[in-house]
């Protein structure tokens, strides 16, 4: 029985390819490709798919190519308008990580408009 384990930090997938292999692969990947379309890799896997792939890599005795057959690819749009998906940011001064840098400030004059400030989606009523 297979057992799909999704990761939680919906990793690039390439990020799995040994690094030692990855080179080699990443060059064949973007053979054709115009320059502003190429992969370009950074960083490594999250803990939790480092832990799966070393598991399945003492399965397969140092198989990687193996490994990567139990890979599952699923897109993951972000969306904006949606309020849909994760992402990073890094703050402008690195002694200050004001919060609002990422969620904008509280214009209060809306809230009358819109409801209460912690409520994501704007409200229909309409205040006098």
């Amino acid at each position: 029985m297979d057992e799909y384990l999704p990761c939680p930090m919906h990793e690039e997938p390439l990020l799995l390819i040994p690094s030692d292999a990855r080179r080699e692969v990443i060059a064949e990947l973007n053979k054709g490709l115009p320059e502003d379309r190429r992969i370009r890799l950074y960083g490594d896997v999250c803990p939790f798919c480092r832990k799966m792939f070393d598991e399945l890599l003492l399965r397969y005795a140092g198989d990687w190519m193996r490994v990567i057959e139990h890979v599952r690819v699923r897109r993951l749009i972000l969306s904006e308008k949606d309020r849909r998906g994760i992402g990073t940011f890094q703050p402008k001064d690195e002694k200050n990580q004001d919060s609002t840098e990422l969620t904008g400030d509280i214009n209060y004059r809306k809230i009358a408009l819109y409801g209460s400030d912690s409520d994501p989606a704007p409200s229909t009523s309409t205040a006098n």
